[in-house]
């Protein structure tokens, strides 16, 4: 769009020219207005994409804003409904031109639930099929109503039936749904026009802070974050701007991901993009089954421990438990280890042919949680695992996650399930699941580790394929971070190596 008036203005006809009959080429906007004025009747235009403005040169938008300023003043019954992110509002710093206050009149229309309940209702009506409603309801929880993703998924149902579907019955189960979407559904999403629109400008090499910020605060949670200064609060507003972010009162500094099928996006293709640092050696599988222990183990000796210790006072959780010997204390919060533990999974297991890593939500009877999926072969997965995440969490709360991750396993009809609980709490004791919970293989692990994220006790409990039980009370656990990234973190990684635990 900086090429110039006349390339705008061309590029405005070859988008109307197909529809109308002996057009002639426009060269500036007064084409346009004698071409509108020649039509009779009520006209309504539809703009896709106009946050594209907002980098076009100054002469452009006031020239194109003047046009439509012109046309709504001249012309009562012209209207016009422009689409596109939250980059829109960037231009009304610029732009005085009545009566387009952008701020003022923006909207996102996502769909409410009732909305997307009467959608998939009337889709079911038109094509004879019954759909759980458990499973509008995934979709609705996890789009959080933005339309295009929620269009996606009806588009995905309607050319994924016949395997959605159960034996001679045109009925789609939530356990149909949800085994035959992961990963599925998410490629279909990695190829989406809104979401790889998304990823193509964070990959960019100015987008590192934005990067970053996501890192520190959004990714792995669902929550709303207040952004306490002004400089990351523009951050947030760029984000907002691309669709990554949803800010939860215009108002105030406070922001949460736009939705959960993004949350899971960016920690699977992003991070793994942009940080691509895994395990050297290939991922621990034993006839086509991963060894989920020693995956764990080799995956979080990868973290990046600044990322660990900076999360602590940048993007935390205040823990109602001691931790460095005070009540109340702050501890990284569980996205950090979500987005970190999906990260180095999804890089290295994609290094073995047939193995896929998603990031999942699920609203299940504890509340709405993330999982990690690891799946051999799609849409049949030979094998299939499950992963819970959970951060310095009390004995109420393992039970808790224990109880959810059986009941996510039973769904997906998954082989196995882990919890694996990083705690910065003093002295702590483990706590097992159940021997219920084990026989039906939901396997546990804890890590205590200390304030930089450089050793830890860890201690499990598990059931290995061949049904034997067996259990590690506090074994010293060295995590060997690469690469350190000052000399101080030098320094602490040549001490984790050649000194012992104290």
């Amino acid at each position: 769009m900086n090429d110039g008036l006349k390339i705008f203005w061309y590029s405005i006809y070859r988008a109307i020219q197909p529809t109308a009959k002996d057009l002639k080429p426009f060269s500036d906007g007064s084409d346009l207005v004698a071409y509108v004025e020649g039509i009779k009747g009520r006209l309504l235009v539809l703009i896709d994409d106009i946050d594209k403005l907002a980098t076009a040169s100054p002469l452009v938008y006031r020239e194109f804003f003047r046009v439509l300023s012109v046309l709504h003043q001249t012309r009562p019954e012209f209207y016009a409904i422009a689409t596109g992110t939250w980059g829109i509002a960037n231009l009304a710093i610029t732009s005085s031109i009545e009566p387009f206050d952008l701020v003022t009149h923006s909207q996102v229309p996502y769909f409410s639930r009732s909305q997307v309940e009467d959608l998939f209702y009337k889709f079911q009506r038109d094509d004879h099929f019954i759909l759980d409603p458990n499973v509008v309801s995934d979709i609705w929880l996890r789009s959080d109503g933005h339309p295009a993703t929620v269009c996606l998924c009806g588009q995905f149902i309607r050319e994924r039936f016949q395997l959605l579907r159960g034996d001679r019955t045109r009925h789609v189960s939530l356990a149909a749904w949800k085994r035959c979407s992961i990963p599925e559904l998410n490629q279909w999403i990695d190829c989406s026009p809104a979401y790889d629109r998304m990823f193509q400008s964070l990959q960019k090499p100015d987008a590192h802070d934005a990067v970053s910020f996501l890192r520190y605060y959004f990714l792995g949670d669902l929550d709303p974050v207040h952004v306490p200064s002004p400089w990351e609060d523009a951050i947030a507003d760029t984000l907002t701007a691309e669709g990554v972010l949803i800010q939860s009162d215009r108002f105030r500094a406070e922001y949460r991901m736009a939705s959960a099928f993004v949350d899971g996006f960016l920690c699977t293709k992003l991070l793994s993009a942009r940080y691509p640092i895994r395990p050297r050696e290939a991922p621990p599988v034993v006839d086509k089954k991963l060894v989920v222990l020693d995956a764990v183990k080799e995956a979080t000796r990868h973290f990046e421990r600044g990322l660990l210790q900076d999360g602590a006072p940048r993007s935390h959780k205040v823990a109602d438990l001691s931790v460095d010997w005070r009540t109340r204390a702050q501890a990284p919060r569980q996205g950090l280890y979500t987005a970190e533990l999906t990260r180095i999974l999804s890089t290295w297991m994609s290094t073995s042919e047939g193995w896929s890593v998603t990031s999942d939500w699920y609203s299940s009877t504890i509340g709405m949680h993330s999982y990690i999926t690891i799946k051999k072969g799609t849409p049949t997965a030979d094998h299939t695992v499950v992963i819970a995440v959970l951060a310095t969490g009390d004995a109420d709360s393992v039970h808790l996650r224990v109880l959810g991750l059986t009941e996510y396993k039973e769904l997906l009809g998954a082989d196995e399930a882990w919890l694996v609980h990083f705690t910065r709490e003093d002295d702590y004791e483990p706590v097992w699941q159940s021997s219920d919970s084990l026989e039906k293989g939901v396997n546990v692990v804890h890590f205590q580790h200390d304030p930089v994220f450089s050793r830890a006790m860890m201690s499990a409990q598990w059931k290995d394929p061949q049904g034997q039980a067996h259990q590690i009370i506090k074994e010293d656990f060295k995590m060997f971070v690469l690469p350190p990234r000052t000399d101080k973190e030098m320094c602490d990684f040549l001490v984790s190596e050649f000194c012992e635990f104290p």
